[in-house]
């Protein structure tokens, strides 16, 4: 979880575009990169996993990416709707 909000403040804050984190991760550590994975899992359990960490550990840098929150508040929590980092066909 805490790899796929490192995804969502980078592309958050324009150092890349999800896709371009994504193809990194691709090309030298898995078949997924952070965000593609975060819209397979749902980035809503993403989030409510990250508050249970901040909550956890007291440590606000932790919590979620603001763009996670939105996206999730949008109801774009990935695959299963449509919409996340990307948008899917369904």
């Amino acid at each position: 979880m805490p790899l796929i909000n490192e995804a969502a403040f980078a592309v958050m804050e324009g150092v890349a575009t999800a896709e371009a984190v994504d193809q990194v991760f691709k090309l030298g550590m898995a078949t997924h990169g952070p965000a593609d994975v975060g819209g397979l899992h749902r980035l809503d359990v993403c989030v409510d996993i990250l508050r249970v960490l901040q909550e956890g550990y007291g440590d606000p840098n932790t919590g979620p990416a603001r763009c996670l929150s939105r996206m999730v508040d949008a109801g774009w929590i990935g695959r299963k709707a449509g919409r996340g980092f990307y948008t899917y066909e369904k």
